[in-house]
């Protein structure tokens, strides 16, 4: 009649407070000459898509939405035209990729490739001139 341990139910451990990260991918990130139609991730636990066809952003713009396809902790996500040659695409996840038990986001929500020989830097250098005089502005 006399136990010495104590029935309880199991705390369930800590929070889980990691996001989810990518630990693979098809092309790898910041790939070139990339020809393929479809990006495949794996992610470091299981993941779920969240309006991720309102959070993802695609620079530049495709014209057709991709699709999504889930599986476990693997999301392909498919284009349904053609990728423009020579061309650095940027994925922005936002936060349309969450972890499924405590909705942690993506921890890198960008993914780059190339269809070209390099990756374009996006940076825009020139001068700024008063219209009327020439001369440079300053602090602009």
């Amino acid at each position: 009649m006399i136990s010495c341990a104590q029935q309880s139910s199991p705390s369930g451990g800590d929070r889980d407070s990691e996001s989810p990260k990518i630990v693979a991918s098809e092309p790898l990130n910041f790939s070139i000459n990339y020809s393929g139609h479809s990006i495949e991730l794996k992610f470091s636990e299981f993941v779920q898509i969240n309006s991720l066809t309102e959070q993802l952003v695609i620079t530049p713009s495709l014209k057709f939405p991709p699709e999504f396809q889930l599986s476990g902790k693997k999301l392909k996500i498919i284009f349904i035209d053609s990728l423009k040659p020579n061309t650095t695409y940027q994925f922005n996840f936002g936060g349309g990729i969450k972890d499924i038990t405590e909705n942690n986001p993506l921890d890198s929500n960008l993914f780059i490739f190339s269809t070209g020989d390099y990756i374009d830097s996006l940076f825009i250098k020139g001068q700024i001139k008063d219209a009327f005089t020439l001369a440079p502005i300053e602090n602009a």
